[in-house]
C-alpha cells in the first residue's frame, strides 16, 4: 500500500492533453499540490504538457515505477495493464469507468483484469476509483484541486466523492477503492492500522466479498484506531428466499450490524455522525463510565439534558454533600444544590462568569463524575476552555443555545455541539469504543461433544437426499450437549396413548412429517392434553385438520412430547451467510417470533463477552431477568447454549440454518421444544 499511498514515482497513462482552467488535469494538480516524486506522463499523441515531457508509452520511460495510473478508454484497460506488468510495474491504480458497475461488456473487461491480477501478481485499486488522497506527502490521484488538509482523519470508500471531505471534517488521508476487484477494505484498513499520522479512520461501505478476512482485520485495527462505518442500504431486498426463522430475522442488514459490533466498528448514520464523534475522540481525554454532572443557566436546558442522557445510556449521579458544600453559599437558602446544577439564581448575585467558574471547578474535583456536561452561550465558551486546559484528564462537553458567533471554532479546547442529543450519541460512540478495547480475545476449550453420531446423521441424510432434518436436529442438538424436552414418536394413536402415559401427563402433540416446516401455521401442534381421552380427540382432530390443509402431505405420525409449562420462551438459530458465514441468532421466541422481531446476531467463534452482548440487546433479557415476581431464567444456560451452538456451525459448515424455537430457559437449566435444521448435502 505505501506504493498507492507514499508513491516516490507515478506514471500518467492516458492524460489528457487538456490544460485550461477546469480540465481535471491530473498532472496539473500533482503540480500544483506540490507532489516531490518523479512524474511520468504517457501520452502517444503529445510530446509535452505542463514543461513536463510527455512518453508515447510505459516501455519508454527509463526509470523505476512505484505506480502506474490508467486512464485511458476503457477497452484498452486489460492491455494497458498487461504491459505494466511486463515493464515490472507490480501497483497500478485504474480511474476508467464502465466496468462491473455497468455493463455486459464491462463485466467481461474486468474478468480479464481479474484474470491478469492472479496471473502475474500485480495489485490494483479500481477499476472506477478516483484513487488516492495524501495530503502529508503530499500525492493526490484526486481530478479537483483540493486544499491541502494534515487531519488525523482517513476515510476508505466505495465512492470517490468522499475523499473531498465534509463541512464538519477534513481528511488527511483517503482511498477510494471503485470496484474493489483486487485491493479492498482490509489492505486499507491494515496500512492504517500503525500509521502514526492517522487516529481515526472511516469506511464508507456499499458491500463487501471476504467477510471473514474483513471481521479479522477490522477486529485487529479497531484496538488501536477509532473506526467509524457508514453502511448505506438498510433494506433486504435480494437476499435469497430462506426457510427458517432465524434466516428470515437475520438478513443483510442484521448481519451486517452483527459484523460491525463485534469487530469493534461504530455504526454512524451520517456523516454529521462521523464529525461529532470524531471531534469528541480526537480533543477529549478517555472517558471511563456513564456518570455526568450537568451546570446550566436555564432549568429548561437541564431538563433536555438530563432526557437525552438516559436515551444514551447515561445517569446524572447527585452530588455529595461534599461536594456540595464548596459552592452552596453561592446559591439562595431555597435553592436545592444539586445535579443538574442550575445556576442562573447564583449568577444575579455573584456574577456569571465567577459562579460559572467555581460552579464547574467543582464538578470536574468530583472523582465519581466520569464527564461534565455543560450548557451554556457561545461567550462562556472560553471561560470552559480555560478549566479544560487546567484539567486535561477530565472530559468536558458542552451544548451551546443562543446564536453563534463561531467562537467555537477558535478555542480548541472546547468540545461543543448544537444539541445535547448529538453530544450524548458521540459520548456513548466513546463508551462502546473503549469497551471494545477492554475486551479480552477470550480463548477457551471447546465443549466435549459427540461429533461422530453428527457425522453419522448427517451421512444418513445424504443418502436418503434429506436436506431438511426435524428429529435429526433434536438427535445433533443433543450430541453437543443441548438438552431437549422428553419426548417420543408415535406411528398409530394406540402409540400415542402408551408414550403419553410413559412420559407422564400433560403432553404435547405434534404433527411428524419431514415436508412440514412450521407445524403450528397448518394447526399441527396441540398442547395441554392431560388424558388419554383428550389425546385421542386431538389425534383424530389435529391429522385430519393438517390432511385438509395439505392432502399430499406424507404424515409419518406424531410426536407426543412432555409438555413444559414453566420458563420464558426464546429462540436460538443459525443462518448461513454467503459472505460471513454462519450467523447466531438469538432473540424472542414462540409463535410471536416474527411479530415481535426482537432479536440479536454473532458471528462465530462467539466468545462469552459477545453471548453477554447479544442476549442484553433484546428486550426479552428483561423478561429473563424476572418479571412480575417470576424467578430469574438462568443465563448461564443460555449463554453455554450460544457457545454450543457457535461450536456447532463451525465444526459442520454444512448446517446452512437452524431454528431452536422455542427453547424454553427455567430458573434453573433449560429445555429445548421444537427444532428445524437445514443442511447443504455437498458438504458431506
Amino acid at each position: 500500500m505505501k506504493k498507492f499511498m507514499e508513491p516516490r514515482s507515478v506514471a500518467l497513462i492516458g492524460i489528457s492533453s487538456e490544460i485550461r482552467r477546469g480540465s481535471l488535469n491530473l498532472l496539473g494538480n500533482l503540480l500544483q499540490i506540490g507532489f516531490p516524486g518523479k512524474i511520468f506522463p504517457v501520452n502517444p499523441k503529445i510530446q509535452k504538457l505542463l514543461d513536463q515531457k510527455v512518453y508515447p508509452d510505459i516501455y519508454a520511460i527509463p526509470e523505476d515505477i512505484d505506480l502506474a495510473v490508467i486512464m485511458t478508454p476503457r477497452q484498452i484497460v486489460p492491455t494497458v495493464l498487461e504491459q505494466c506488468t511486463k515493464r515490472g510495474i507490480d501497483s497500478v491504480l485504474i480511474i476508467t469507468q464502465g466496468f462491473a458497475e455497468a455493463d455486459g461488456e464491462g463485466n467481461a473487461l474486468q474478468s480479464r483484469i481479474s484474470e491478469l491480477i492472479k496471473k502475474t501478481g500485480v495489485r490494483v485499486l479500481g477499476p472506477n476509483s478516483i484513487g488516492i488522497i495524501n495530503h502529508f506527502v503530499p500525492f493526490s490521484t484526486y481530478f479537483i484541486s483540493i486544499k491541502k488538509e494534515e487531519s488525523p482523519i482517513a476515510f476508505v470508500s466505495q465512492s470517490g466523492g468522499f475523499l473531498e471531505g465534509f463541512p464538519q471534517f477534513k481528511i488527511g488521508k483517503g482511498i477510494d477503492l471503485g470496484n474493489t476487484c483486487d485491493i479492498d477494505f482490509c489492505e486499507a484498513l491494515t496500512y492504517f492500522e500503525d500509521d502514526p499520522q492517522i487516529k481515526v479512520i472511516g469506511l464508507y461501505m456499499e458491500g463487501i466479498k471476504n467477510g471473514d478476512k474483513f471481521i479479522k482485520t477490522a477486529g485487529r485495527v479497531a484496538r488501536k484506531k477509532l473506526i467509524l462505518i457508514l453502511k448505506p442500504g438498510k433494506s433486504d431486498q435480494g437476499v435469497n428466499a430462506i426457510i427458517s426463522h432465524s434466516g428470515s430475522l437475520a438478513g443483510e442488514e442484521a448481519t451486517y450490524e452483527a459484523v460491525f459490533k463485534q469487530a469493534g466498528l461504530i455504526r454512524i448514520r451520517n456523516v454529521e455522525e462521523f464529525g461529532d464523534i470524531s471531534k469528541a475522540y480526537l480533543n477529549l481525554p478517555l472517558i471511563r463510565g456513564n456518570h455526568i454532572g450537568v451546570i446550566t443557566p436555564t432549568g429548561g436546558g437541564g431538563v433536555l439534558v438530563a432526557d437525552a442522557s438516559q436515551e444514551y445510556g447515561f445517569s446524572l449521579r447527585d452530588l455529595s454533600e461534599g461536594n456540595r458544600k464548596p459552592i452552596k453559599e453561592l446559591f439562595p437558602p431555597w435553592q436545592q444544590v444539586n445535579n443538574p446544577l442550575d445556576i442562573m439564581s447564583a449568577t444575579w448575585v455573584h456574577g456569571y462568569k465567577n459562579v460559572y467558574t467555581k460552579t464547574l471547578e467543582t464538578l470536574v474535583k468530583d472523582t465519581t463524575l466520569d464527564a461534565i456536561f455543560c450548557v451554556l452561550g457561545e461567550p462562556t465558551l472560553k471561560t470552559v476552555g480555560e478549566i479544560a486546559r487546567r484539567y486535561p484528564t477530565r472530559p468536558i462537553i458542552s451544548w451551546v443555545i443562543g446564536q453563534s458567533t463561531d467562537l467555537a471554532r477558535e478555542i480548541a479546547s472546547a468540545v461543543c455541539y448544537p444539541s445535547p442529543e448529538r453530544a450524548f450519541r458521540s459520548l456513548a460512540a466513546l463508551l462502546e469504543h473503549n469497551a471494545f478495547i477492554m475486551k479480552t480475545s477470550e480463548g477457551r476449550d471447546a465443549f466435549l461433544t459427540d461429533r461422530k453420531s453428527v457425522e453419522e446423521i448427517l451421512e444418513r441424510a445424504k443418502k436418503q437426499n434429506e436436506k431438511i432434518l426435524t428429529i435429526e436436529a433434536f438427535s445433533i442438538l443433543s450430541a453437543y450437549g443441548i438438552p431437549i424436552a422428553p419426548f417420543k414418536i408415535a406411528k398409530t394413536k394406540s402409540q400415542a396413548v402408551e408414550v403419553a402415559e410413559e412420559l407422564k401427563y400433560p403432553v404435547a402433540l405434534k404433527v411428524y412429517s419431514p415436508e412440514i416446516l412450521h407445524k403450528s401455521q397448518i394447526n399441527g401442534v396441540r398442547v395441554g392434553i392431560r388424558s388419554s381421552n383428550e389425546l385421542n380427540f386431538h389425534y383424530e382432530d389435529m391429522i385430519t385438520g393438517v390432511l385438509n390443509r395439505a392432502p399430499n402431505m406424507r404424515i409419518e405420525g406424531v410426536i407426543v412430547q412432555k409438555l413444559i409449562t414453566e420458563g420464558v420462551e426464546v429462540i436460538l438459530g443459525v443462518k448461513r451467510d454467503l459472505q460471513f458465514g454462519p450467523v447466531i441468532v438469538f432473540g424472542w421466541g414462540g409463535v410471536f417470533t416474527e411479530v415481535l422481531k426482537d432479536f440479536s446476531c454473532g458471528i462465530p467463534p462467539i466468545t462469552s463477552e459477545d453471548a453477554d452482548r447479544m442476549i442484553s440487546s433484546t428486550k426479552v433479557s428483561k423478561v429473563l431477568e424476572g418479571f412480575q415476581s417470576n424467578l430469574p431464567s438462568d443465563r448461564s444456560f443460555l449463554k453455554e447454549c450460544i457457545l454450543r451452538i457457535s461450536q456447532l456451525v463451525s465444526e459442520f459448515p454444512g448446517i446452512v440454518e437452524l431454528d431452536i424455537n422455542p427453547i424454553k430457559v427455567l430458573s434453573k437449566g433449560g429445555l429445548v421444544i421444537d427444532a428445524r435444521m437445514v443442511v447443504d448435502l455437498n458438504y458431506y
